[in-house]
């Protein structure tokens, strides 16, 4: 089964992306995340670290892709893969 979900913003792709990958601020486009911390200095594939959801539930995640300024993709709790883009360039 595969579920998408997009939203069309003012806002260059690069800023987007910037956005998508600067850890401190995935509580600002991800509802259920109130925080996270990333175990290295920088989002890569393999990349691990914690993601706290709104029940305040750290969960560990994983960055199973990484494609620079296009998308990633997670997998949360060693659960299904969820993926992550920029405007304009369609993740998965």
């Amino acid at each position: 089964m595969r579920f998408s979900v997009s939203r069309h913003i003012t806002a260059s792709a690069a800023d987007v992306w910037e956005l998508l990958t600067d850890v401190g601020r995935w509580p600002d486009w991800g509802p259920s995340v109130t925080g996270a911390v990333l175990d290295s200095p920088c989002l890569k594939a393999g990349s691990t670290g914690r993601v706290r959801t709104l029940p305040g539930i750290r969960l560990p995640f994983t960055l199973t892709e990484f494609d620079a300024g296009r998308s990633w993709s997670w997998s949360v709790a060693g659960g299904d893969r969820f993926a992550v883009g920029a405007p304009g360039r369609t993740a998965g």
